[in-house]
């Protein structure tokens, strides 16, 4: 899992997220970047999952991470 907050979400292209996560909370806002790997069964190799399976984006807004 990674964290990006405040500054570091403007610097990193996400300015819309940043402007608009700024205002509406006293905490910075924050992305969670979530990541799972799965296992090949052909070569036991670690595989991205864009190779294994079709990509699933989760939304949502909260004040609290």
């Amino acid at each position: 899992m990674e964290v990006i907050r405040g500054e570091e979400l403007r610097e990193l292209g996400y300015g819309g997220l940043y402007n608009v996560g700024k205002a509406a909370t006293k905490n910075p806002p924050a992305l969670m970047v979530l990541t799972k790997r799965f296992q090949s069964e052909h070569d036991n190799a670690v595989e991205s999952a864009e190779t294994e399976a079709e990509a699933v984006t989760l939304v949502g807004k909260g004040n609290h991470i």
